[in-house]
């Protein structure tokens, strides 16, 4: 009859962390150690220390990025998001899926290589050939030992982290208003609000004359 206690236990156990997970915003650092890429992204440029030295504290999430600002409020470092079947001990979630499905694990496991390689990709060209467009100001895509430096982070919950800028894939951006927040401010002012679309067209344009193209869709949140 002991067991059942210990059943009892691990059950509530597992809804309290749960409840807290959920509480974080579903962020964890496990979801963020982005799986090694090659150096194809490799990316020339000073280290940002300064910056950086400063604590990042959370802000938000999107559909593929954690994101946290800094201190200053003048940067945001964003983290991606990485599919559940690339997480280490990802067998955990699911132990009997990893022993009896193997080979559509594979599959899920290729599919989300190449999400992730689509994202570092974006982030490579945003930081090579539109940094004035896009505010990217550094980004760092595939593992180095060159940089011994830790980056402390404050999740939602107010947990500090510091964790290895050689390891783990990020990019620093100046901090802006969201385009569809900045239109919504400027209700009432007609000009305004021309000159603000004005300007986001002119950044597509200056974007689609360097060969590049945004699959995205205008969102809220975008």
């Amino acid at each position: 009859m002991k067991i059942i206690p210990l059943i009892l236990f691990i059950f509530i156990l597992a809804k309290v962390d749960r409840i807290f997970f959920k509480a974080n915003h579903s962020f964890c650092v496990h979801f963020i150690d982005t799986p090694p890429s090659d150096n194809s992204f490799k990316t020339e440029g000073s280290f940002p220390t300064e910056i950086l030295d400063q604590p990042f504290s959370y802000l938000d999430k999107g559909a593929q990025v954690y994101v946290f600002e800094s201190q200053d409020q003048n940067y945001v470092l964003k983290f991606t998001r990485v599919p559940a079947s690339l997480r280490s001990f990802s067998w955990l979630t699911h132990p009997f899926s990893h022993i009896f499905l193997q080979k559509q694990i594979g599959t899920q496991q290729q599919k989300s290589k190449k999400k992730i390689a689509g994202y570092l990709e974006s982030y490579f060209l945003a930081y090579q050939y539109l940094q004035e467009e896009t505010g990217v100001a550094y980004v760092h895509l595939h593992p180095t030992v060159h940089l011994q430096k830790k980056i402390h982070l404050k999740d939602k919950n107010g947990s500090s982290y510091y964790i290895s800028a050689d390891r783990i894939s990020f990019i620093l951006q100046r901090k802006g208003m969201p385009f569809m927040d900045a239109l919504e401010s400027a209700s009432g002012n007609i000009e305004m609000g021309k000159q603000m679309i004005d300007s986001l067209f002119e950044v597509i344009i200056s974007r689609c004359s360097k060969g590049i193209i945004d699959r995205d869709k205008m969102h809220y949140d975008n």
